[in-house]
């Protein structure tokens, strides 16, 4: 099924019933999800130029020193996010695409990178801090005979975190109950992402 809703539906009128989702670490109720972690994909776009082609219709031609080249600004965007506004975030850079030749200045890149972020920061927050640091970083990098420019845009995950405490009461029913039926005492897991907190619940 899809969830839980569709379960407790198909469960009848029963006096008591315990719904287990196990963290999808292969260990059975060994662990238990009680936090989600924030994930929030990215796709960094940065255009630069080429310079003046030396031989009619070759752009091949062009000296590399007078272009701006896209990819190399592309990557010391990524890692100024890194060391500002995502550090203490997980970063995976995930896709770059530059270029539409090997003998040309790259013009255009763009780099697809998942973060992966805890509480109390939100994806809000992060998407402000990445976009206000790519303003700054741009009136730093040298532009030479022309202008950086570069775009920001959410592109797929974008979910916030969560969590119930470890201790909170119904986590400790949830343990105890998960205890009482297997004989073992769960422990936490917190590197689940993507907006799923459906850890184990208690009904009665």
């Amino acid at each position: 099924s899809r969830g839980s809703l569709p379960v407790f539906a198909r469960t009848g009128k029963l006096a008591a019933v315990l719904y287990v989702h196990p963290a999808e670490t292969g260990r059975g109720m060994a662990d238990i999800k009680h936090v989600v972690r924030g994930a929030l994909d990215m796709t960094l776009t940065v255009r630069g130029w080429r310079g003046t082609p030396k031989e009619i219709g070759s752009r091949d031609s062009a000296p590399y020193a007078d272009g701006g080249a896209a990819l190399q600004a592309c990557l010391r965007l990524l890692d100024r996010l890194r060391s500002g506004p995502l550090v203490g975030c997980d970063v995976n850079l995930g896709r770059l695409d530059a270029g539409d030749r090997v003998g040309s200045v790259p013009d255009v890149a763009r780099a697809q990178f998942r973060v992966l972020f805890d509480s109390p920061r939100t994806r809000r927050e992060l998407v402000t801090g990445m976009e206000r640091e790519t303003s700054v970083a741009l009136r730093d990098v040298p532009a030479g005979r022309g202008t950086y420019t570069a775009t920001l845009d959410t592109t797929g995950l974008r979910t916030n975190p969560g969590a119930v405490d470890w201790d909170s009461p119904p986590c400790r029913d949830l343990r105890q109950a998960i205890a009482d039926v297997t004989g073992t005492e769960p422990r936490s897991y917190t590197g689940h992402y993507a907006g799923d907190i459906r850890y184990p619940i208690r009904l009665l």
